[in-house]
Parts: C-alpha cells; structure tokens; sequence
C-alpha cells in the first residue's frame, strides 16, 4: 500500500482548489472565462499534480461521469499530446490509488482513503472479506471465532496438524478454540502462533504488522519455506513470544515492542470508533478506513484532541458530531471529497 504525501499548507489548499474545479466542470456549467481562469490556474505545476490527484480519486468510483467539459478540462494542459499525456498520468496515478491508504502533510499520516475496487472484489477470491466500513464475525469449523475489520480478507487452511489463517489484508481479531492442532495466522512477514490465545493481528501496506495480544500468548516465528498452505512448514526457532498485554510491531528486519495493547482498541469489534485524547488528525486517519472516497483535515486543527466512541456505521454521523462539538466545519466540495476546516 503506497502513501501519498502531501508536504504542507499550500498542497492542502492547491488540493481544494482542485477539488473545487472539479466539481464545477462535473456541474457542466462552465463559461469562457472560467475555462480561461482554469487554464491559467493548471499552467503552476504543483496545480497539475494537484488536478490529477483529485481525478485519480474520482475514477474510484463508478458513478462519477466524465462531462465533455471535463475533457475540456484535461485538454487545457495544452496540445493534444499533452493531453494524451496527461490522462495517462491520471491512469498511472489510478494504477495507484487502490493500494493507497494515506494522505499525509506536516509528517503526519492523515487518513486513509480506502481501496473501493479492491475491496469490492476481494470476496471473489478470498475465502472471508469485509467491504470498506464492515465488519464481519465469523465462527469455524473448530468453533475458534475471527471478526474481520473494516476492508479485511483471509483464507482457512485447516489440515490435519495445523489450523492456519492466511491474512491478506487488513485487520482480525481471532479467539481460538481448543483444538490438538496448532492455530497460526501467516502474514507477510512472519507466522504466529497461539498458544490459548485472543490476539488481534493488523497487516499493513508496507510489509509491517501489528500484533495485540490480549489473552494468553503469541509465538512469532519466520518461515523458511515460503510455499503457501503447507501443513507443517519447516520453522527457524521461536524469535519473540508476545505475552498478554503486550503488543508489538514486526517487520522484515526487527520486532519492536508498543505501548501495552489495550481492549478499547479492539472496539471496532463492537461498531465503535474509540478516541482517548488523541489528535482529531489521527482520529481522522483511522475514521478514513471506514469510509470511501478522501477524507482530511487542515493542519491548523489537525492538533485538536478528541475523546469519545463514535459508531463506525455512520461516518457522516460522527463528522457531523465533530463539528458540533469542535471549532470545525466539514466541507464537502464533492461527495466523494470531504475535508474538516477551521469554522
């Protein structure tokens, strides 16, 4: 998963600007001067880069038709080479969007904007999935119990002396069940193993995972063999044991051990978004999971802190709740593109 930066205020408001011509062109109402205006705005190359973010996003979403004065729009960059060349990069700049999560300024990663193809097919060829914003609570065939989290896939191998959980993407929270066989869940970076265990495991983009444990323990082993699904796979001995109360990130190259785990972070299991004093930036990043399309917030009230528990069924609910209850305003130039600015 890529994380796209943006490094300060002004990318902030070129992005808004963007953002706002965009809707004028889907409005179809654009007159000459206007289409003067905007030619003069796209001439500024960080203005460019600015329109093709913002028509990258748009392209998530099967809805959002492409007026003729949208076109009139890419053919402003200039010659019709240019304009080939343009939309190419918009469809480069598409290519990755689906892996991306983060928007990010100011060295903080803001929020995440979700992956709508990706997770639209993921419960075609994986065995369990959630769309962005669901969750789901599923029971297996040896009554260990996995909840997915927002944007979350995995597959089930269970064999004769293993039971493994093949995590794809996103988050889970396993409670395993009794069983002479071993419980594991592969990762992209190691293979855990547990041992009477309720642990919640976290994969992200960039070949890092984020293991909680909060009952019994958790083994963290590498695999030498790297073919999937094998019963027995040939493991170097045990690198870390994760102990209850503890939670650790683990990479390629090291594990690094985090605050201790915390059950008001497993609240999504629940519906609910939980924030402990915590900046309204990194609230934000984590709402951002639960919704599609781009979500973020100026930097000047990014360090506001929030407190509380919001339900995660309803984004437009708890923004709605923020501005209520902060010096905030939701602006939302298109559906698809929300920002939270100073009142």
């Amino acid at each position: 998963m890529t994380a796209i930066s943006v490094n300060n205020k002004v990318d902030h408001q070129r992005l808004q600007q963007a953002a706002q011509w965009f809707a004028l062109f889907a409005d179809g109402e654009i007159n000459n001067q206007e289409q003067r205006d905007f030619k003069l705005w796209l001439q500024s190359k960080n203005n460019q880069q600015a329109w093709h973010f913002v028509d990258g996003v748009s392209q998530q979403f099967a809805n959002i038709r492409h007026s003729e004065h949208h076109n009139v729009a890419l053919n402003a960059l200039g010659s019709p080479e240019q304009a080939r060349l343009s939309r190419r990069n918009s469809l480069k700049l598409l290519s990755l969007l689906p892996l991306s999560a983060l928007v990010t300024w100011a060295g903080y990663q803001h929020t995440p904007f979700g992956s709508a193809l990706q997770a639209s097919f993921a419960g075609y060829v994986n065995d369990y999935a959630t769309d962005i914003g669901q969750i789901d609570h599923i029971n297996l065939a040896d009554n260990s119990q996995i909840s997915l989290n927002t944007a979350s896939a995995i597959n089930v191998h269970y064999h004769n002396q293993l039971r493994l959980i093949d995590l794809v993407r996103g988050e889970i929270l396993v409670d395993t069940a009794k069983d002479r066989r071993d419980f594991e869940v592969n990762t992209s970076v190691a293979r855990l193993r547990a041992l009477g265990t309720r642990f919640s495991v976290r994969q992200f983009n960039d070949n890092k995972v984020q293991l909680s444990v909060f009952d019994g323990r958790v083994a963290i082993y590498r695999v030498k063999n790297e073919q999937e699904h094998i019963p027995t796979p040939h493991l170097i001995s045990t690198q870390y044991i994760v102990e209850a109360g503890e939670q650790v990130i683990i990479s390629n190259e090291n594990i690094q051990t985090l605050a201790p785990a915390n059950t008001k972070q497993i609240s999504w299991q629940q519906g609910l978004l939980f924030a402990e004093e915590i900046t309204l930036a990194k609230f934000i990043e984590q709402l951002g999971r639960y919704r599609t399309g781009y979500l973020n917030v100026s930097p000047e009230i990014a360090q506001l802190r929030i407190m509380g528990s919001f339900p995660i069924n309803d984004t437009d609910k708890i923004l709605a709740m923020l501005s209520n209850s902060l010096p905030i305003k939701v602006n939302k130039i298109l559906p698809w593109w929300v920002t939270l600015e100073p009142k």
